[in-house]
């Protein structure tokens, strides 16, 4: 059997154990130690033969990372210091499943061998909001699973950190409410534990991660009745936060005249998901219109990947506080992740950014169009690396899986994995 080199890992004791016994083990250089028999210097020839099924870098790649290009090499010669021993550090790649064969040559035409497989491994821990849907451990393994994935040979093997206490809980956290967010921030920092930094990704657990804008509509002429219904669109933003306040403005506009009569919020009773009950009994029975503008949940986030932090947070509810099943979380497990430790390459021929959608992603089983948010689809996406879950999959697809082999984890390469949220 190959010997595992975890080449993504620095040459360290904190990373002994998880099926790493020593350190020669660590690292993406190999350290070889020559030894013969009899003492005094002697000459022989080292090969280094790559595996048939080792991961293919394009010219671009190998010009961007030295550990990109694999060289191999024949018979090349060396001189043992004179107590018969020498010791090198050759490369390999970052890449998962890479298969390397060292064969040692004497004088005499005697040779030993010995093969190395490269593995990568990262650590992450779990962290949950109070009041957040559990996710189950299940899950969790299958989170792993398609990281490790030893037929596609990835071999990301991903090590859960024990967790803390649970964080102080929100209903939901808006994204763009930065004084939120860093609640979240602070409350997980707190329960974060760094042993394992810089090589651990710290994933919390919220409710939900609603976005909120402003509806704005108005009714058809017509007499007031005693009470009149307004019906949004998108959902009140209440209904996804009780904290925050539907109700913008409401004006009644007789037809003909320039009067108009505002509203207070005691005239106004939400009696649905989407519905506004408006107390319209002390308006003049004379035609007119109702013009509204409600605070409304414009969209929802399944999770989202922090570029330059070693944060990822994760929703488990939809906006109406119904479970989202285990299928949604895995699929986002699976994709803030894949964005943590960058996924979609530049050079991956199906990567895309913008068009309606945050950072970069993939449009595998889809054709590229102007606004993937608000346009029309050709083709059913089917990556998990699509910008939104319209792709349905938890797998990455082959294009994906080809990038995800070939990815530099070590976190001096990575400011979403070695830099502290």
């Amino acid at each position: 059997m190959p010997r595992e080199q975890w080449v993504n890992l620095t040459v360290d004791d904190e990373w002994l154990g998880d099926g790493v016994s020593q350190k020669d083990a660590l690292g993406p250089k190999v350290r070889l130690e020559i030894r013969f028999n009899k003492k005094g210097t002697h000459a022989f020839y080292l090969s280094k033969e790559a595996d048939g099924g080792n991961a293919a870098y394009s010219d671009a790649e190998r010009r961007g990372n030295p550990f990109f290009r694999p060289r191999t090499f024949t018979r090349r010669r060396f001189v043992t210091a004179s107590d018969g021993t020498l010791r090198l550090r050759v490369p390999l790649t970052l890449a998962g499943g890479d298969k390397y064969k060292f064969t040692v040559e004497d004088r005499k035409g005697n040779k030993k061998s010995i093969e190395y497989e490269t593995r990568r491994k990262l650590y992450y821990q779990a962290l949950s909001m109070h009041g957040a849907r559990p996710v189950s451990g299940s899950t969790m393994q299958d989170f792993k699973d398609r990281f490790w994935n030893e037929g596609k040979k990835l071999y990301v093997k991903m090590v859960q950190v024990p967790g803390g206490k649970p964080i102080i809980g929100f209903e939901n956290v808006d994204v763009t409410d930065n004084a939120r967010v860093d609640v979240v921030r602070e409350q997980s920092r707190l329960r974060w534990k760094r042993a394992k930094s810089p090589h651990c990704f710290v994933i919390v657990f919220v409710r939900k991660m609603c976005l909120f804008g402003d509806e704005e509509g108005t009714l058809g002429s017509s007499i007031p009745s005693d009470v009149m219904r307004v019906t949004t669109s998108d959902p009140l933003a209440s209904v996804a936060d009780a904290g925050v306040e539907f109700f913008g403005e409401l004006i009644w506009i007789p037809d003909g005249e320039f009067a108009i009569y505002t509203f207070t919020r005691d005239k106004v009773h939400q009696a649905g998901d989407n519905v506004v009950l408006v107390d319209t009994s002390h308006l003049p029975k004379v035609r007119g219109r109702l013009s509204y503008r409600m605070r409304v949940v414009s969209g929802q986030l399944g999770g989202v990947s922090y570029v330059h932090e070693n944060l990822v947070i994760v929703a488990t509810e939809y906006h109406d506080g119904e479970a989202k099943p285990a299928s949604k979380v895995l699929h986002v497990i699976n994709h803030e992740v894949g964005h943590k430790i960058g996924m979609v390459p530049r050079s991956q021929s199906t990567f895309y950014e913008r068009r309606g959608h945050q950072g970069p992603h993939c449009y595998n089983g889809t054709a590229l169009i102007r606004n993937f948010r608000t346009g029309r689809l050709r083709g059913r996406p089917n990556c998990v690396m699509f910008g939104s879950t319209a792709s349905r999959t938890p797998e990455f697809c082959p294009h994906c899986t080809e990038s995800l082999r070939k990815l530099d984890l070590r976190a001096s390469a990575n400011p979403g994995l070695r830099t502290p949220f």
